[in-house]
């Protein structure tokens, strides 16, 4: 049994069908990449699996339980942070924690410890406005970390971001989930590049325009950190290109 099974769903928005029949098996362990054109549904897909949409019919199963909402196994981090403006650094990371029953002090010790893994130690006190939007996406990662799931959902989290600093995020994103520093075993993301896929994930599934279907199912045997320059690294780019 798979960790996630997407068996046979279909969404519609009135007129528009944007999956029709679609399955997909995530195993644990896995970094799996969703790639495809604008307005395939992958967005759509992730939202779906972290059980803020339902399917019109199909169903997704975590562990073999239907996913009929928000689960606690389950965190999604969008492509802008969406922190709390009159809220520090430590409270944007520690909220959450409160929210599901620790005190304050157990939240804000814990969200010291994701504040350094994700690299702001000496930030815990600064507001959003203080930081760059790099260190606010990290404040983001670091904020879905501290509640420890065990699947981390993705949707194009470093597009909004220059490249140097995408590339950093990148990296500590491969490094935190490689190297398991976290609970997160398994994740899955949204990225419109074919280049981030490579480097990042060990599958990628690309999908085509709507209503979308599976056009590829790509095993990346790479060792990390992976080197761009490789031959091997551009002979999976251009494969996931031959698909798109």
């Amino acid at each position: 049994m798979a960790l996630i099974e997407v068996v046979r769903v279909r969404k519609a928005y009135g007129k528009v069908v944007v999956f029709n029949d679609i399955s997909i098996a995530i195993e644990t362990g896995e970094f799996v990449a969703l790639l495809g054109p604008s307005g395939c549904g992958k967005s759509t897909l992730l939202r779906i699996l972290a059980g803020l949409e339902q399917p019109d019919s199909g169903e997704v199963r975590f562990k073999g339980q239907p996913v009929a909402g928000p689960r606690s196994e389950i965190a999604l981090m969008f492509q802008t942070p969406t922190l709390l403006p009159w809220k520090t650094a430590l409270d944007n990371v520690a909220l959450p924690l409160v929210a599901r029953g620790a005190t304050w002090a157990e939240a804000r010790e814990a969200a010291m410890r994701y504040l350094s893994l994700v690299g702001l130690s000496g930030f815990e006190e600064a507001y959003p406005k203080q930081l760059s939007g790099g260190m606010q996406q990290r404040v983001a990662l670091a904020r879905a970390l501290a509640v420890e799931p065990e699947v981390l959902l993705l949707d194009e989290p470093f597009s909004a971001l220059d490249p140097l600093t995408a590339e950093s995020l990148r990296a500590e994103l491969v490094r935190i989930w490689h190297e398991n520093l976290s609970s997160v075993h398994t994740i899955v993301m949204v990225t419109h590049s074919v280049d981030e896929a490579v480097y990042v994930a060990n599958r990628a599934i690309v999908l085509s325009p709507r209503p979308a279907k599976v056009v590829a199912d790509v095993r990346i045997e790479l060792p990390y950190p992976r080197n761009r320059r490789s031959p091997e690294f551009q002979k999976y780019v251009d494969l996931l290109y031959s698909y798109i």
